[in-house]
């Protein structure tokens, strides 16, 4: 976090059962509507003296059409995690497909995403690693927490770095 943000300290504002809240939110979404459409904010990073969130990780469900396509090749680069990964120096997104029994039938497509508000000062292949390394971490809480077979495809750690 430091390399992304610059903050040398963090303090969780938020009860440990967030992510409990966060997955049944994402699970009565796709119920509600067979989509999911919603996005809903995971966290957020205030440095010192902001009102806004400086970072903030969100995460939505999607159909997936374009996953994988290479669209966004130009302002991202693209790693081989999860159904894709894609990173750049300010942003993360991160697909994974997910079976689960709490979405009563097929998969469904999560989309993780990472922003930073500003410009992170420092290597950009660094900062696009740290990017989507915390975007795998949350990403996986999220996976366990929401009963999908073979973590999503995700490994138990990003190894990007």
């Amino acid at each position: 976090m430091r390399l992304i943000t610059g903050a040398e300290e963090f303090s969780s504002l938020d009860g440990s059962d967030r992510l409990e809240s966060l997955a049944r939110a994402v699970v009565d979404d796709y119920l509600a509507d067979g989509s999911g459409g919603e996005t809903h904010r995971v966290c957020g990073i205030h440095l010192p003296g902001s009102t806004l969130a400086d970072v903030g990780i969100d995460v939505s469900l999607e159909d997936g059409d374009g996953v994988g396509d290479s669209k966004f090749a130009g302002s991202f680069k693209q790693y081989d995690l999860g159904r894709e990964g894609l990173a750049s120096s300010r942003k993360a997104v991160l697909y994974a497909e997910c079976v689960s029994a709490e979405f009563e039938g097929g998969p469904v497509m999560l989309r993780a995403a990472l922003s930073n508000r500003n410009e992170p000062e420092g290597d950009p292949e660094r900062l696009r690693e740290a990017n989507l390394t915390l975007l795998h971490s949350v990403t996986l809480a999220l996976v366990e927490q929401l009963g999908c077979e073979d973590r999503a495809g995700l490994p138990e750690v990003a190894g990007l770095m």
